[in-house]
């Protein structure tokens, strides 16, 4: 038969994402980045597997305090760029601590190697 499904909560994570994705918070940037993973995924990985829900928790732990300016910000003076920043923590944060937003259940990373080939990629 088939594998073994993880119990998730779908609805508490989309909440969870479009809250953190909101003006007030990443204006937007959280699902860009996503998006970007995604695309670069596709782009220069496509015959790997890389689960939308790594994706996800992943982004909404990495973004951290970064957003899109909003009208009249100036640009923050960060060391490292945004992209950089995704690496970085990448880096440094075990597999086992990345949990869905919302939900808090923690996510499969089964596929961990492959989000960081893109997040390389993306930082090139």
């Amino acid at each position: 038969m088939g594998g073994n499904w993880l119990t998730t909560d779908p609805k508490a994570e989309q909440e969870a994402m479009a809250k953190k994705n909101a003006y007030n918070y990443s204006n937007g940037l959280l699902y860009d980045t996503c998006k970007h993973i995604r695309a670069i995924k596709a782009e220069y990985f496509s015959s790997y597997r890389l689960s939308g829900i790594l994706i996800d928790a992943f982004v909404s732990l990495a973004i951290r305090d970064w957003h899109w300016l909003r009208d009249g910000e100036q640009v923050s003076d960060h060391s490292k760029s945004y992209e950089e920043s995704l690496l970085d923590y990448y880096k440094l944060v075990p597999r086992s601590m990345i949990y869905a937003p919302g939900s808090g259940i923690q996510v499969n990373a089964y596929d961990w190697e492959v989000l960081g080939k893109v997040l390389n990629k993306i930082v090139e």
